[in-house]
């Protein structure tokens, strides 16, 4: 298929926005979070960077939600068992600073690693995702696995 790409599961996306920013990534034939090619794919800005992660706001954040960040590997690696604890120690910082620098009481830290099609992810990238909902009676709701 023309819009089939190793790096992206089209079907996990869920806006048509993504929908059709994804098939023009599948038809450069590129990964969408790779350093040389995300700021041609992704608008938001990167608000953070460290040795081993960048922080950007994501470009389709979950419904209901007051803020969802991406920290994203600077390296391309697809699963979270290539990370060094340096990496690791990197992330925990990030984190750390996002939650000081946006003045969040209370979030949730998502990962997904490995198999698109068994974790809901629509990039084989490794990423983590910060998800700050934005009312208590109405939830953030994402596909894990």
């Amino acid at each position: 298929m023309a819009h089939e790409s190793e790096y992206m599961n089209i079907e996990n996306a869920r806006v048509p926005l993504q929908v059709a920013n994804m098939k023009r990534i599948a038809e450069d034939g590129v990964c969408p979070f790779c350093p040389e090619h995300l700021k041609k794919y992704h608008v938001p800005p990167i608000v953070r960077e460290g040795t081993y992660w960048l922080v950007t706001p994501n470009m389709y954040p979950y419904e209901h939600t007051k803020h969802h960040f991406l920290f994203i590997t600077k390296g391309h690696i697809t699963d979270s068992k290539e990370l060094s604890s340096e990496a690791w120690s990197e992330l925990q910082e990030l984190t750390k600073w996002l939650i000081e620098t946006y003045s969040i009481g209370s979030g949730t830290l998502l990962m997904r690693s490995g198999d698109m099609s068994k974790t809901g992810a629509t990039v084989l990238h490794l990423h983590a995702q910060f998800v700050v909902g934005s009312d208590p009676l109405k939830p953030v709701i994402t596909r894990v696995g």
